[in-house]
């Protein structure tokens, strides 16, 4: 979710660190200060509970990023992509109506495609 809010905000370089953080004796350090603390609180706000804590006392958004990406983050993430393939071929439509068959069906290729792209080379792929 703090993927697409930030960079709508126009605040992406406080997650990047584009957004250096300034001196504390520089003109624009209380301006800084205030924006980041502004970020640093989405992204507080959407963590679980229990999970402030360990994230609450970093200095700055950047600092907060960086740990929760850390902590959870698997590049490969090899067994969520397995289970969604699992899910993709195990969902029926059963009593659920065509739309929300659908719809679940695409979600699942959806998060399948965010993880494991499928990028196309040539007219022929489409073939496949």
């Amino acid at each position: 979710m703090m993927l697409l809010h930030v960079p709508c905000q126009g605040k992406r370089g406080y997650r990047t660190k584009k957004a250096a953080q300034v001196e504390e004796d520089a003109p624009g350090f209380e301006s800084w200060c205030i924006e980041d603390s502004i970020i640093k609180g989405w992204l507080i706000k959407i963590m679980e509970t229990d999970l402030v804590e360990l994230f609450l006392d970093l200095p700055t958004t950047k600092d907060v990023w960086e740990s929760a990406v850390h902590m959870y983050y698997d590049a490969s993430d090899e067994s969520h992509i397995y289970q969604l393939r699992c899910r993709a071929t195990c969902i029926t439509q059963g009593s659920h109506d065509t739309t929300s068959y659908f719809a679940e069906l695409k979600s699942v290729w959806l998060e399948l495609n965010r993880h494991h792209p499928i990028n196309m080379k040539c007219p022929d792929d489409v073939k496949i």
